[in-house]
């Protein structure tokens, strides 16, 4: 917590400083004035959380100081300290809408409630900050890509500080509940730092781009060391057998800066293949044309081996096999570990390309095939929402990848699940929902519905409550007290 004593008494501001110390000498940032003008500059400057401001201060007194530091930084919590009980000065301070007013001599017992009241108010706000930071930086990227270029202000025009971006990538064989089964993991970790760093000042969002991968932004004052060292070891605890976690992270100035660079040019994502496992800087990763060709190509490949796209496998092998002069300039290893991991395949590097591209072509045969029937379609369809429940997935859109009409496809799906398409998804969300209200009791029922694909908490509770009988908060409440019993 900073905090600002602002007192032209040199003595009282030692006083007070001391017994703010003596409450709590390890988390608390403070900084001092000895008039009104230089309380606005310190304001300016460090933004604190708490300001004690006396009322009788020269240059400038302290009521319209703190008049001036609202315009400034209007999240500080101002506490107004005084000699003087006097009801004119309360009456301004109310207009002003201090959090207290203390009378000098200040009582340590005084102080330590309300440092308790001051520090639960700003557990509140800085929450509040960082859900409207959250909303504000959210539009401007739904705009930037609708559009395709900057017609909003920036969420943190006017700070002091930086931008930075971690996009994840999750890999893993197509079938199963790998893929799900991380991301949930992936999001319940981005969604517990989060709330950790709105405590340290520090805004943050988790965003879905259209291209691919999930990203996680920050806006902070210094480069995010610790951040950083915390979301590559989830990377690595992430990844295990079958499945592959890669984080690219870049930085900007401004947002729309940090969203041009994590953006530039198609397919930005083959360059995970380049850094499999680990968090790399977009700006480290340098690669000749021939790495980024043989990047591109696995990235192509994979997807089509997704897809059960038998012909474009094969067109994307044989790009692999142009690029394969690019295998000199790569860790090799590291390349076909994460491209076995694509296919579902236990892939060897011998130092040989040609004895790789024959195991890929071997592979072929293991590719789903899409002319086997609609039926096989509906499997696909099944694994595809597994992976991507959390996400805006229409019958129009699944239709269009399957080679089918709407129609079609909504009369084929309902005759192989027994159910609509609509109510299948929905079951599928509540169904995950229910498991992380279980598993994380910490984790408020507004960012469950987001983790599960819906983006109105209200809307989320109703469905729930229609698919269940009761509310989330019930549910976990009910099994809470079966556990205990």
């Amino acid at each position: 917590m900073v905090i600002l004593i602002a007192d032209d008494d040199r003595l009282a501001r030692f006083q007070l400083k001391s017994l703010l110390c003596e409450l709590d000498a390890e988390t608390l940032i403070i900084h001092e004035a000895a008039n009104g003008k230089r309380l606005v500059e310190e304001c300016r400057l460090h933004r604190p959380d708490v300001a004690f401001v006396d009322i009788e201060m020269p240059q400038m007194d302290g009521l319209s100081a703190i008049e001036e530091c609202r315009r400034i930084c209007a999240d500080t919590q101002f506490v107004i300290i005084s000699a003087h009980s006097d009801f004119s000065f309360a009456r301004r301070g109310i207009a002003l809408q201090v959090a207290d007013y203390l009378l000098k001599p200040i009582e340590s017992e005084q102080l330590e409630q309300l440092l308790a009241k001051l520090r639960q108010q700003l557990v509140h706000t800085r929450r509040g900050i960082n859900t409207d930071f959250g909303v504000r930086a959210a539009q401007c990227l739904q705009l930037w890509e609708e559009i395709g270029r900057c017609e909003a202000a920036d969420p943190c025009q006017g700070r002091s500080g930086c931008y930075f971006d971690y996009r994840f990538y999750i890999d893993c064989a197509p079938g199963g509940t790998a893929y799900g089964s991380a991301y949930l993991k992936l999001t319940e970790a981005l969604q517990g730092l989060s709330t950790e760093l709105a405590g340290q000042r520090v805004r943050s969002l988790i965003w879905e781009p259209k291209q691919a991968g999930l990203d996680f932004i920050i806006f902070c004052a210094a480069p995010p060391v610790q951040i950083s060292a915390r979301l590559e070891a989830l990377c690595r605890r992430l990844s295990g057998s079958g499945l592959c976690v890669t984080c690219l992270c870049a930085q900007g100035a401004t947002l729309w800066a940090l969203y041009t660079q994590m953006n530039a040019g198609d397919g930005q994502q083959a360059l995970r293949f380049g850094a499999a496992g680990e968090l790399r800087a977009l700006d480290e990763l340098h690669f000749p044309a021939a790495a980024l060709e043989l990047f591109h190509a696995a990235d192509e490949l994979a997807a089509s081996f997704h897809e059960a796209d038998g012909l474009c496998y094969e067109k994307a092998l044989a790009k692999l096999k142009g690029a394969s002069s690019g295998a000199a300039a790569i860790d090799a290893a590291r390349f076909t570990r994460l491209l076995g991991t694509c296919l579902g395949a236990e892939l060897v590097w011998d130092g040989q390309f040609g004895a790789l591209a024959a195991q890929l072509m071997a592979h072929k045969a293991r590719i789903y095939k899409a002319g086997r029937g609609p039926g096989d379609k509906m499997d696909r369809v099944v694994d595809y929402v597994e992976r991507h429940y959390m996400e805006d997935i229409s019958v129009v859109y699944l239709a269009e990848r399957l080679g089918m009409t709407p129609n079609y496809f909504s009369t084929v799906f309902h005759e192989r699940m027994g159910q609509t398409f609509s109510a299948y998804i929905t079951g599928v969300r509540i169904e995950h929902a229910k498991k992380i209200l279980l598993s994380r009791p910490n984790v408020r029922v507004r960012e469950i519905a987001v983790m599960v694909g819906y983006y109105s908490p209200r809307h989320f509770s109703g469905v729930f409550k229609k698919l269940t009988g009761c509310f989330p908060s019930e549910f976990r409440e009910s099994a809470g007290g079966q556990e205990r019993a």
